[in-house]
């Protein structure tokens, strides 16, 4: 899978960004389905295996992916090593780091330190301190595990929390919108899993075999985003593409129906 997106990313600077999806199970027959520990609440308790990927969000591609068994937390080191292994032969040019606020950490940290990077940060008592409580929004200097980074604040929107955080090495005047892009490039390829290329239909309840199920599903997820960056087509989904496909005809149709919903204008 890894060579297969090393040869068909279009462009070789990109965007990372780490997160994980979890596909819930029935019946406690499958072999090393663990409990859901964080993110969604109606699935937090449940049985069933937590997708972590790596994903290129300029090229919207998965770059490799791990399932953990024990938590998703674990699978962020190694995935993100591997990024900058390929970063030092030349592979790619890493321009950017996302990640949500599971995996602030000190290893994550010192991992990315030497590039730029965006961590939504968990409202921590001991990293309210440093909020200045006369500005609802803004941001700081700080000093983090060692790393010198700005902390930015600004209210939330959900019910559960009154402040939201992030933590980077990198000013920008619209931070908040680049995190926000960048974490929804990674949710919109999970809808697209989930909803367009049944990820969530596990062919069998041994590990391997589901290892096996969800490397076939990623790389038909890559072949349809390659046919996509081609066509200069990249804002389509690849669940559409598939459907497309579905209702063709011939090659012929297919391109001619890819290149009509290619040039509607979104929304």
């Amino acid at each position: 899978m890894e060579c297969l997106y090393l040869k068909t990313r279009k462009i070789k600077r990109v965007k990372v960004t780490i997160d994980g999806m979890f596909i819930g199970v029935r019946g406690k027959t499958f072999e090393h389905a663990g409990k859901m520990h964080s993110g969604n609440k109606q699935d937090k308790g449940k049985l069933g295996y937590t997708l972590v990927t790596c994903f290129d969000t300029v090229n919207k591609s998965p770059m490799s992916f791990a399932v953990p068994l024990i938590h998703e937390l674990h699978a962020a080191p190694t995935l993100i090593q591997k990024v900058i292994d390929w970063e030092e032969k030349g592979k790619i040019l890493v321009e950017l780091f996302v990640f949500d606020a599971l995996y602030l950490n000190k290893e994550l940290l010192d991992l990315v330190s030497e590039h730029l990077f965006i961590i939504r940060a968990p409202a921590h008592d001991w990293l309210l301190t440093y909020v200045d409580e006369n500005q609802k929004r803004g941001y700081k200097q700080i000093v983090l595990w060692g790393h010198t980074v700005l902390l930015y604040w600004r209210p939330s929107k959900e019910k559960d929390e009154k402040i939201c955080l992030l933590i980077t090495n990198t000013a920008h005047k619209k931070i908040w919108w680049v995190y926000g892009h960048h974490k929804q490039m990674v949710e919109n390829y999970h809808d697209d899993l989930k909803n367009n290329l049944g990820i969530r239909k596990l062919p069998s309840r041994k590990f391997y075999s589901i290892l096996v199920f969800f490397c076939i599903i990623l790389l038909i997820y890559m072949l349809a985003r390659r046919v996509l960056l081609d066509l200069c087509m990249n804002r389509v989904s690849c669940g559409t593409v598939l459907l497309v496909a579905a209702q063709s005809m011939s090659k012929k149709s297919f391109l001619r129906n890819l290149f009509i919903l290619g040039r509607r204008k979104p929304g």
